[in-house]
């Protein structure tokens, strides 16, 4: 199981030009940070994961739903994802995982360092827009209903 050398490259090379802090597995082809947010949720951690002709930007948070209310959050995470047009929310159920997945196409294209940005961006932007409400969910203060519409800015 390869990846592609150039798209790490590039990846890379745009990490290196904004001092970004990051790692790099060599062997997996897996670029690991971390962003702040603007948001009760802190921070993100990045898991960038580079194939033959894409890579995947997963925003990933610290804390997973516990099993009491991963139902409420997964329609929380449904009720989100609807029209948004560039990634989504994933939860897995088996263990709560939650994280925001973005995925760039880089066949017949230069990356550039404006679609790398945009592809750690997006996910900052749906965690600063939908954080607060996802954690009211995460700990029962709120219905998955009342949160998104919140977060939507809908009364």
């Amino acid at each position: 199981m390869g990846y592609s050398k150039q798209i790490a490259n590039t990846l890379i090379s745009h990490m290196e030009e904004q001092e970004y802090h990051y790692e790099f597995d060599q062997e997996k082809g897996i670029i690991r940070m971390r962003f702040k947010l603007k948001s009760k949720l802190d921070h993100i951690r990045f898991v960038i994961k580079i194939e033959d002709c894409f890579y995947v930007s997963y925003g990933c948070i610290d804390m997973a739903a516990d099993e009491e209310q991963r139902k409420e959050v997964a329609e929380f995470i449904t009720r989100a994802n609807f029209g948004l047009n560039f990634g989504n929310f994933e939860l897995d159920m088996r263990d709560g995982e939650i994280r925001y997945k973005h995925a760039v196409d880089c066949d017949h294209c230069t990356l550039s360092s404006q679609m790398i940005e945009t592809s750690l961006n997006i996910p900052i932007a749906m965690y600063e827009r939908y954080g607060n409400e996802l954690l009211k969910v995460m700990f029962g203060m709120a219905s998955a209903e009342e949160a998104v519409r919140i977060a939507e800015g809908e009364k």
